[in-house]
């Protein structure tokens, strides 16, 4: 989501700092990693995808 097109969107997930991934399962959040890293977010997306 581009944050400038959607600033309502970026205050309602208190989103402050970029980049930000927010991981839902079933239309809940499980896990926001905040940052550029690779390794925690390929690692976060396989363990949800598993379970």
């Amino acid at each position: 989501v581009d944050i400038e097109e959607s600033p309502s969107l970026a205050m309602t997930e208190c989103v402050g700092s970029l980049p930000v991934f927010k991981i839902y399962k079933h239309g809940n959040k499980v896990k926001d990693i905040i940052g550029n890293n690779q390794t925690l977010l390929e690692s976060t997306v396989k363990y949800f995808s598993t379970r």
